[in-house]
C-alpha cells in the first residue's frame, strides 16, 4: 500500500482536468466515525474538498479551466460501514445516523442529471447556492434510506443524537437558486427511493 499524504492528495487532483468528460462517478467509501454522537456520522467535507477544487479564495481562481466543464450525468455512491455495530445493530443501524457533505454543484455547468446512492441518511449543505451559479438541472435521483430519529444503541443515554438536515432543505435551496436564475422551468423530474 502507498500512503498518500492528504495534502499530496488535493494537490494531485486539483490539477487534474477532464474537459470532455459527460459522464462521472464518485464514490466516497469509508468507515463511519461517533464523535460523541449515539449514532454513526461520515463526515465527507474535507474529501470533497480535497477532490474538487473548491477553492476559490485565490486570485488566480478565476483564470483555471474548470475541472469538469462538460460533465452531463453526475453519480455520487456514498458508502459508509462500520462492520462491529452493523453486525450487533443490524440493517436499521445507518438510518439513525448521517453524513455531510457540500456538493458543489457549480463546478458542473453542463449538469443535466444528478443521482445520490447513499446507505446513510445525507445532510447536504447549502451554503454555496447563494455563492455560486447553479447547474440548470433536469432531473434529480435520490436512493437514501428513510431517517430514523430514534438512537441507534437502545439503552445507552443519547449524549447527542446526530440529526442530518432532511433531503427537503436542500431541494428546496437549491430549487430557491434555480428559480432565482431563471433556469427553473428545464427541471422535469425527481425521482426518491427509500
Amino acid at each position: 500500500h502507498i500512503l498518500i499524504s492528504e495534502r499530496l492528495e488535493e494537490v494531485i487532483f486539483r490539477a487534474l482536468r477532464f474537459p470532455n468528460a459527460q459522464d462521472l462517478t464518485v464514490s466516497f467509501i469509508g468507515q463511519s466515525v461517533h464523535y460523541d454522537f449515539t449514532s454513526p456520522h461520515f463526515r465527507l467535507h474535507d474529501v470533497v474538498d480535497r477532490l474538487f477544487d473548491t477553492n476559490d479564495d485565490d486570485d488566480g481562481a478565476s483564470l483555471r479551466p474548470l475541472q469538469f466543464p462538460r460533465v452531463a450525468r453526475l453519480l455520487i455512491n456514498i458508502y459508509a460501514s462500520d462492520p462491529e455495530n452493523e453486525t450487533r445493530y443490524g440493517e436499521k443501524y445507518f438510518s439513525s445516523g448521517g453524513t455531510s457533505l457540500c456538493l458543489p454543484l457549480h463546478l458542473f455547468p453542463s449538469l443535466k442529471g444528478l443521482r445520490i446512492h447513499s446507505n446513510i441518511p445525507p445532510n447536504f449543505d447549502t451554503d454555496s447556492f447563494g455563492e455560486h451559479e447553479q447547474p440548470a438541472l433536469q432531473r434529480i435521483e435520490l436512493n437514501i434510506p428513510r431517517y430514523t430519529s430514534r438512537p441507534a444503541h437502545p439503552g445507552i443515554p443519547i449524549k447527542r443524537q446526530f440529526s442530518p438536515t432532511l433531503p427537503w432543505r436542500w431541494l428546496r435551496a437549491l430549487a430557491d437558486a434555480l428559480i432565482a436564475q431563471g433556469v427553473w422551468d428545464d427541471f422535469q423530474e425527481f425521482t426518491l427511493i427509500e
